[in-house]
């Protein structure tokens, strides 16, 4: 399922949107305040409110530049502030991301020394929008936390932390956090309606409409799309409008409604090249595109699935042009051009490395931010003790002079504070080394817990990595390869004997396409990525379960919030390694699987009635499966407990904290 969801804008002074007419009068009423304002202040602020009856930039943007040519003259820094943030609407919807982080920095500067909170909320929410477009979820988490700081210790309008605690809603659906991201949408589409910021209500409706297209609930999904649509109508806001008539063109076509959905991709297609929003634009085309495709019509498929490519990389959608590239590809294969479609493949391959390489950057640039952190804590943490042991030897040595001074005659007693003084050094001394060592212990285990933790999720990333190459690259050309087989089985006049040896070939073609499925399943399953660990694990032990073989039975307690998500990689790595091992050694017709969370413990076992074993020889088991299993295991800092007897079945138990 491709993106379809828009980020809210927070323009300083934002009003809803207004028809034709309204926005004509409200124009010329702005003209005649304008005409009559008596400070520069009030000039700048009528003339960004007039540039905000304009939804395109070449009609909004010369009004912008009048109050921002002002400014300057007059030295007026709140008012270049606010042109800045209203610039990166414009800039923002361009794609223009770096330079909407340079006005914002800019206006920062400008707007903090004045307090000015409002301004700060926008920029901060500017910048947030701007790291999730990026990707940089937590930095984008933090700016709009920022954003909502500042605008509670501002006099706004109600609709000014409804718009940023929407953003967060979508910061939510791009960490994939589905149950959070529900939650707090329905909640934001209720106040916002009851405070009538409509066009707010409007985009979460989105938001939630998503959701749902995600959970496979399309009832509720096209509820919600076709209410926010009313809702970008009514307040004629032709991006959202844009952008939801895509999203319902997507659910016309999950139906299998294609004339439904051909008819909305058009409408959405149209809005947005009126308003020059390349991002629907290429949605629109992409959608189109695939409709033609299903049909086998690659002539069209192929020319509109072009028009989306350019407009993707002139505008670096990377995350987006590599479902252009693959569908590229689908189609050479499609009409027989094996060699242009295996072109396609390879820059789809080559662009998924390279954003693969990107996401591994940025997490190893995290992790090294985070330890350079704890560095620099531990390093304030000694500088205060030794401040601490500077100040406590101070004060024994003023203690001593006094007492020298006091008590000349009496050596004995200098004598004893001078041998309790020399003690306290000692232990202080010692003291300090103990510190030290503990810190080198801490340091040393931080270490190996961080390599351990990069080596698993190295191996997590490329296994996921492979399996998609596998499934989505290996697995798309065997099965374009079978259908220009089968293709030609029906159009070509064949002798009988080689007619049987060509049916062969197909068939085995088709075995080794379910096999190649299935070690890409097996590598890392979709619906772990998608879903989590629960659904994972079901339709793991569902394609395990088959007639005449072991019956696995599948139980689960307490798991309505998922895991963290390597968490959930390493339990289902264990329970795939369990059952593998039942599988091959235990002859058992019955297994048990129970996955049970009771708050912060989590609790994990695998029970079969196989033959047994001898628990006393476990300790000697060197097999490479057993030896995961630990490993994994103690990198959550759980326990292990294995119950077994020759004849009796074997019972595994893993227990851990939740972190």
């Amino acid at each position: 399922m491709r993106p379809r969801i828009l980020s809210l804008f927070l323009l300083m002074g934002l009003t809803a949107r207004l028809c034709a007419a309204q926005s004509e009068a409200r124009r010329d009423s702005l003209l005649r305040i304008l005409e009559q304002a008596r400070t520069d202040s009030a000039r700048v602020q009528t003339l960004l409110d007039i540039g905000k009856l304009y939804y395109t930039a070449t009609e909004s943007r010369p009004w912008i530049d009048k109050a921002m040519a002002l400014s300057r003259k007059t030295n007026y820094a709140l008012g270049v502030a606010n042109c800045l943030a209203n610039y990166n609407y414009y800039l923002y919807i361009e794609g223009k991301y770096d330079q909407v982080l340079k006005n914002c920095d800019t206006a920062i500067r400008l707007a903090r020394p004045l307090k000015a909170h409002k301004t700060l909320g926008a920029l901060y929410n500017y910048i947030g929008n701007v790291h999730t477009a990026k990707g940089e979820q937590r930095l984008a988490l933090e700016n709009y936390l920022n954003a909502l700081t500042e605008v509670n210790q501002a006099v706004v309008p109600v609709h000014f932390p409804i718009t940023i605690e929407g953003n967060i809603v979508k910061l939510y659906i791009d960490l994939r956090e589905y149950t959070k991201a529900l939650t707090y949408g329905l909640r934001v589409i209720e106040r916002a309606e009851n405070v009538g910021a409509i066009n707010a209500a409007g985009y979460n409706c989105q938001r939630v409409g998503e959701i749902y297209l995600v959970l496979k609930q399309l009832s509720k999904s096209r509820y919600y799309f076709q209410k926010g649509l009313r809702f970008a109508r009514q307040t004629q806001d032709p991006y959202l409008e844009a952008s939801l008539l895509s999203n319902l063109a997507d659910i016309f076509s999950h139906e299998g409604n294609v004339p439904k959905a051909l008819d909305y991709y058009d409408q959405s297609l149209k809005l947005a090249r009126a308003n020059q929003n390349h991002e629907i634009e290429m949605w629109a085309l992409h959608g189109i595109a695939l409709e033609h495709y299903w049909k086998k019509e690659w002539e069209p498929a192929y020319d509109l699935t072009q028009q989306a490519r350019q407009i993707a990389e002139k505008n670096q959608y990377n995350e987006y042009v590599t479902n252009l590239y693959l569908l590229l590809s689908d189609i050479e294969i499609g009409r027989g051009r094996l060699r242009e479609g295996d072109q396609w493949r390879q820059k789809w391959q080559d662009i998924r490395t390279r954003i693969s390489n990107e996401t591994v950057l940025r997490a190893t640039q995290e992790l090294e931010t985070q330890y350079q952190t704890r560095q620099k804590t531990a390093q304030i943490s000694a500088l205060r003790q030794q401040q601490q042991i500077q100040q406590l030897s101070l004060q024994r040595k003023n203690l001593l002079i006094a007492g020298l001074a006091a008590l000349l005659v009496l050596l004995g007693i200098i004598g004893s504070l001078y041998y309790r003084n020399t003690r306290n050094k000692q232990r202080l001394a010692e003291q300090a080394h103990q510190i030290s060592e503990q810190k080198i212990k801490q340091l040393e285990q931080e270490k190996q817990l961080s390599a351990a933790e990069g080596i698993l999720r190295g191996q997590e990333e490329e296994r996921s990595r492979l399996a998609r190459d596998l499934h989505d690259g290996l697995g798309g050309m065997l099965s374009g390869i079978k259908s220009s087989l089968m293709a030609m089985n029906g159009n070509q006049i064949i002798p009988e004997a080689a007619a049987q040896t060509f049916e062969r070939v197909i068939d085995n073609l088709e075995t080794s396409i379910q096999e190649l499925r299935r070690v890409a399943r097996n590598m890392m399953p979709e619906a772990l990525v998608r879903f989590g660990l629960k659904d994972a694990l079901q339709d793991y032990v569902d394609y395990l379960n088959r007639p005449g073989g072991q019956q696995i039975d599948y139980q689960t307690f307490g798991l309505s919030e998922r895991l963290p998500q390597a968490t959930e990689i390493i339990v289902f790595r264990i329970v795939q390694e369990l059952l593998n091992n039942v599988q091959k050694h235990a002859g058992a017709s019955q297994t048990l699987v129970q996955l049970i969370r009771d708050g912060e413990r989590f609790h994990l076992t695998v029970e079969d009635n196989g033959r047994g074993f001898d628990t006393a020889n476990l300790a000697q088991q060197q097999g490479i499966g057993w030896l995961n299993i630990r490993s994994r295991v103690d990198y959550l800092n759980g326990t292990l407990e294995v119950e077994s007897a020759p004849g009796k079945g074997t019972a595994v138990h893993v227990e851990f904290m939740v972190s």
